[in-house]
């Protein structure tokens, strides 16, 4: 049987369409969706988690365990306990952020030990961003929450300045500890003049 030339090459070039149209299939198939980067996280995050993340508010999800509502005042039906415990939430991602942008080696330490302490002096640039975040956010939640004669509450600093801090903080150690074996607070450790240190404990950030 003879093919027409057109019949000829219609067939020549079938297998190649059949080649092309299993090539595009294959790539369809590969590809996934992007996932965010909370998505990737391996453990649930907070209810009061940022939409985005930070990579350093993800690496704390993979330690830290938030704490329950009631125990930062919510629920109590306090209206006072109740604002109280928002003003905590609020400023609980920056906490989280500060302690992810811990190193591996300190967060090693941290799991092995239960507790981190880094002199500020010696922070990455990183961290140390990660701290002065923090303290203004502390500082932009807190602000006109007390009377006049416990303003010093509303700011970190200031509280650190009263007891002896140098405005760089090159005489202050930070880090965070377990109280009562499984709650984390961030701590602050100030040299004084005579070579012992003053300290300063921020209120729970969460569970172990």
């Amino acid at each position: 049987m003879r093919l027409s030339r057109t019949s000829a090459i219609g067939v020549l070039l079938m297998p190649l369409l059949v080649l092309i149209i299993a090539s595009g299939c294959g790539r369809e198939a590969a590809e996934e969706p992007e996932r965010t980067p909370a998505e990737a996280t391996a453990v649930p995050l907070p209810e009061w988690a940022p939409e985005d993340p930070s990579p350093e508010f993800l690496r704390a999800a993979q330690v830290l365990k938030a704490l329950p509502l009631e125990a930062l005042g919510g629920g109590s039906g306090n209206p006072a306990k109740e604002a109280g415990a928002r003003r905590k939430v609020a400023i609980l991602p920056a906490a989280w952020a500060l302690f992810g942008s811990l190193s591996d080696q300190q967060i090693k330490g941290f799991q092995t030990t239960g507790a981190v302490r880094v002199p500020v002096k010696s922070l990455t640039t990183k961290q140390r961003a990660a701290l002065d975040n923090w303290f203004e956010v502390f500082r932009s939640v807190n602000r006109g929450q007390y009377p006049p004669q416990f303003r010093d509450q509303e700011d970190l600093l200031v509280q650190l300045y009263k007891i002896g801090a140098r405005q760089d903080l090159s005489n202050v150690d930070v880090g965070f500890s377990p109280e009562g074996g499984r709650v984390v607070r961030p701590q602050f450790w100030i040299r004084q003049q005579d070579g012992t240190f003053a300290h300063m404990s921020v209120g729970s950030i969460a569970e172990m």
